[in-house]
């Protein structure tokens, strides 16, 4: 860490002890398989990659969640554990020539979702603050979970459910149907072998076809998307044209998603759609009522915290609680966090480890502390 930050450091550091979070050394140069595996071959560009002498894929740290999760993993801790981070991350989307200056806590292995779910917001309200002391802040929270037990009650096919959790909420929100959430393969556009195969639903004989293709063009398999994931794209588009959806399950997602308010009146909004709609949202909503108890307790401005049905990350792995901490104004956050429950098991796991994290951006919050000063 360079000499002008260790002060930072120090202090984050001790702040955080108290919490029972303990710093955490994350190396600069990383396996690249893992962020890949988990945030997809499409961000291969976005990472700065090398070799090692035995061709090893390697890169700069994008992120520090993953690398935290895998140290945990390794260790084979069995209480929960909280590691504190700062330092910085590399990527080329956004593009900064020096790294982005990050700090962060990574929560794991505890089971009381609610009350970790609201710890989480409150550990990234005290670093904000501990870096930007004595300014307004505001939150705006989302939940993956809820979103997808209102789709599990409306008992929409699994692969329109995949489709809507990726799917932008905010396209979503303003009266979007099938057409504009996903395009459907027009048949008539295709060989009438890729066809006949798509009928069959056949991956193996598509991903033979597509791989062919590929190398009749001149197209190498490791450019870009790989046969075998144009093979799974071709079928699910496919299987999401052919499935049929009710307007009134669009109706109801899209009025789900317009929910925008205050938590504690979210939900009231929440429980009122659900009731009319005849959906059981389960444990989902439990926690969601659960968190909002907790954090109305917890929160000496619960008025400050609201709950938009549509915010998203857009990542598979993300499962519940998700935030942004703002200032007023400013269009950027400058702190955010999430639950992403199934990001354990995608690294190697051998058992379920509740997860949840938050990361503030140490050069926009000095950005604006230089801005008000």
């Amino acid at each position: 860490m360079h000499l002008q930050y260790s002060s930072i450091a120090q202090t984050i550091a001790q702040a955080f002890a108290s919490r029972g979070a303990n710093l955490i050394e994350v190396a600069t140069v990383q396996p690249a398989d893992p962020f890949l595996d988990v945030m997809g071959e499409q961000q291969r560009s976005a990472l700065f990659l090398t070799e090692s002498e035995d061709q090893e894929m390697l890169c700069l740290r994008p992120e520090f969640t993953i690398p935290v999760c895998l140290e945990y993993i390794r260790s084979g801790a069995p209480n929960p554990r909280r590691y504190v981070y700062f330092d910085k991350s590399f990527c080329k989307e956004p593009p900064s020539r020096n790294g982005l200056l990050q700090a962060g806590l990574v929560d794991l292995g505890d089971s009381d979702v609610p009350t970790a779910d609201a710890r989480s917001i409150s550990d990234a309200y005290a670093l904000v603050q501990l870096l930007l002391s004595g300014r307004e802040l505001v939150t705006v929270i989302g939940d993956q979970g809820l979103f997808e037990a209102v789709l599990a009650a409306l008992e929409l096919p699994r692969r329109w459910q995949k489709r809507l959790i990726r799917a932008s909420g905010l396209r979503l929100r303003w009266g979007a149907n099938c057409t504009t959430v996903e395009h459907p393969l027009r048949s008539s556009h295709l060989d009438f072998v890729v066809r006949d195969f798509l009928a069959r639903a056949d991956w193996t004989a598509i991903t033979a076809y597509v791989a062919n293709v590929m190398r009749q063009g001149g197209l190498s398999p490791a450019a870009g998307r790989t046969p075998q994931e144009i093979a799974a794209r071709l079928i699910e588009t496919t299987e999401l044209a052919n499935a049929q959806v009710p307007q009134s399950a669009f109706d109801v997602v899209n009025s789900f998603l317009a929910i925008r308010a205050p938590l504690h009146q979210a939900v009231d909004e929440i429980a009122g759609l659900a009731k009319s709609a005849g959906l059981t949202l389960g444990i989902a909503f439990d926690n969601f009522v659960r968190r909002a108890e907790v954090l109305a307790r917890e929160s000496g401005s619960p008025d400050q915290l609201t709950y938009d049905a549509s915010f998203s990350r857009h990542l598979d792995h993300y499962t519940g609680l998700l935030f942004d901490i703002r200032a007023p104004g400013i269009d950027r956050p400058l702190a955010s966090g999430g639950r992403y429950d199934r990001l354990p098991k995608l690294l190697g796991a051998d058992r379920p480890i509740p997860a949840i994290g938050l990361s503030a951006f140490v050069d926009q919050v000095q950005l604006l502390q230089g801005a008000l000063t």
